[in-house]
């Protein structure tokens, strides 16, 4: 048997990352954390989360996911689902690290 997986998932306050620490396998090392221990915000609190946690691959499921208030609060949700997700790709970048980024289906208009 070979060594284990090592996956960080980010967002560990919210829905998905909840669920994906849930359904852990027995040969997976699962790394969660979220605020406000990471805030994805922050490159430079990325950059040393993801080397503490010696990933061999990243599943970033932190965003800010509250559509209503998103649409109150623009600013906030653009700096964690624009700048946030950048920071986590860009770090795992250089690392030379897989990412997975999960989504939402919604759209804005753009007006």
């Amino acid at each position: 048997m070979g060594k284990p997986l090592r996956i960080l998932v980010t967002g560990v306050g919210g829905q998905l990352a909840s669920e994906l620490v849930g359904c852990r396998a027995a040969d997976v090392i699962l790394v969660a954390k979220g605020l406000p221990q990471l805030d994805i915000c922050d490159t430079s609190a990325v950059a040393l989360s993801v080397r503490e946690a010696g990933p061999d691959i990243v599943v970033n499921a932190a965003a800010y996911t509250a559509v209503d208030k998103a649409e109150e609060d623009r600013e906030l949700a653009y700096a964690v689902n624009h700048h946030g997700a950048a920071n986590v790709a860009r770090v795992t970048a250089d690392l030379g690290l897989p990412v997975v980024h999960v989504s939402t289906d919604y759209v804005y208009s753009g007006t």
